[in-house]
């Protein structure tokens, strides 16, 4: 899809003069139903004698003149065009917007910061000031809120727009030296940042002043360190600070050498296109000694990241925070989080002391368990005699009636043997009677 770049600021912020400086893109002519001034080129508008509504694109009335684009004009990009904007009429853009064929991106200039300077720029003129203070802050307000706002000199502006050119209609992907260069030098980006620090595609984050450690805020001055307790965390924050276009993320991780002194960094997975604010992250020390960081180290590394299409930029809580007050809660911040070593060592302690309380209670118990078990012993052993005589008086009761009993049993076994003898006999008389009579019949056979 084509893009029109759109740069929005004051009256006298530098708008046209910026877009002098833009080379090798297509520059769109607006119109106006003004006269031509005596400073301005004929190139700079289409000074329409008859003003055609049918014939623009979109219209505003500023004054007692009025402004416009061709529709022609933007007939004729081919793929990036870019033409200027006044913050006081931004929600006429927005209303056209839908109906172009174009990607939509605008591009504060923030050059004007008072009220009189802008009095200053325009030379006082009636028909180019803006009335009041409260129009100022409206209209300066509609600058800052565009995907990307730029500031500087002419040329500075010029080299932004470059940079924002490259970035959304590279190939995408990460932002490379020169074009982070342009973002910083224009106030996009980064804030408070050092040229110096910019590497290949990534910029160096430096640890700022003031961190948070184990219940309260701390604050490093002049050669003192961040110290972070063995097996503990800290949370610190960057002395530059995001500001981000609404086309480009970002996203920061630690430095190798901090990696191989032990040292993890947790945070967020990306810093979301358009915010702006302070960098915050946890590190967290792995190692069983204090670990000591120089005030104002290179500690994370930051890329950037081009998006697919303008998006409509960060709008949570957390826009414009500067400070861990406002990140980091009351509760929070006064917690002992980060005192692992102490929580374990005291948990240790804890036990020592329960156990140093058990052996006491255990000693004395057993010592009231052997003077109970004496005395108990002797009533046991008392009772145990008494028991054992009258047993014993009983057992040789049944020892005698058991001789008694055996005595009986033999006697009977002696006659019941007896018995049985008797009549084994007898059965033996009447088999051979049995057999007597049969051998007599046998001879006789008439005896019957």
């Amino acid at each position: 899809m084509r893009k029109l770049l759109v740069l929005v600021g004051l009256q006298g912020a530098g708008k046209t003069t910026a877009l002098q400086n833009v080379k090798n893109f297509k520059v769109l002519r607006p119109s106006t139903s003004r006269a031509q001034r005596p400073n301005e080129s004929p190139n700079d508008y289409h000074f329409e004698t008859a003003w055609e509504s049918s014939l623009m694109a979109w219209e505003i009335t500023f004054g007692t003149s009025k402004y416009g684009m061709r529709l022609s004009e933007l007939a004729a990009v081919i793929d990036v065009g870019i033409t200027v904007f006044e913050p006081g009429n931004i929600n006429t853009l927005e209303t056209v917007k839908p109906n172009l064929d174009f990607e939509v991106i605008t591009i504060g200039v923030d050059t004007l910061s008072t009220l009189s300077d802008q009095h200053s720029r325009v030379n006082n003129d009636a028909s180019r000031k803006i009335p009041d203070q409260q129009e100022f802050e409206r209209q300066h307000t509609a600058v800052l809120e565009c995907d990307v706002v730029l500031s500087g000199n002419e040329n500075v502006i010029a080299d932004g727009v470059e940079a924002i050119i490259r970035s959304v209609t590279g190939r995408g992907g990460l932002i490379d030296s020169d074009t982070i260069k342009k973002f910083i030098a224009a106030g996009a980006l980064l804030t408070n940042a050092k040229p110096s620090q910019i590497e290949t595609a990534s910029y160096d984050l430096t640890l700022a002043d003031k961190y948070w450690c184990q219940g309260q805020y701390i604050e490093v001055n002049n050669n003192e360190v961040v110290r972070i307790p063995a097996y503990s965390f800290v949370f610190v924050t960057a002395q530059e600070e995001a500001c981000l276009p609404r086309f480009i993320s970002g996203s920061f991780d630690l430095t190798v050498s901090m990696f191989f002194d032990g040292i993890i960094l947790s945070n967020g997975p990306q810093v979301d296109p358009g915010y702006r604010g302070a960098l915050f992250c946890m590190l967290y020390n792995t190692t069983d000694a204090t670990v000591a960081l120089n005030r104002g180290l290179k500690f994370a590394t930051m890329q950037f990241c081009t998006t697919i299409r303008v998006s409509p930029g960060y709008s949570g809580q957390y826009q414009s925070k500067s400070t861990f007050q406002d990140f980091v809660s009351g509760r929070v911040a006064i917690s002992p989080g980060g005192k692992i070593l102490e929580r374990l060592t005291a948990v240790e302690q804890g036990l020592e002391g329960k156990h140093e309380t058990l052996r006491l209670e255990v000693r004395e118990s057993a010592k009231t368990i052997r003077s109970d078990f004496v005395t108990w012993f002797g009533v046991v052993a008392t009772i145990t005699f008494i028991l054992a005589g009258y047993a014993y008086t009983m057992a040789d009761k049944a020892s005698s009636a058991a001789d008694k009993a055996t005595s009986s049993s033999e006697k009977a076994n002696a006659i019941i043997e007896k018995n049985e003898a008797s009549q084994k006999a007898l059965e033996q008389r009447l088999d051979k009677l049995e057999k007597n009579s049969a051998s007599i019949n046998k001879r006789n056979p008439t005896s019957k």
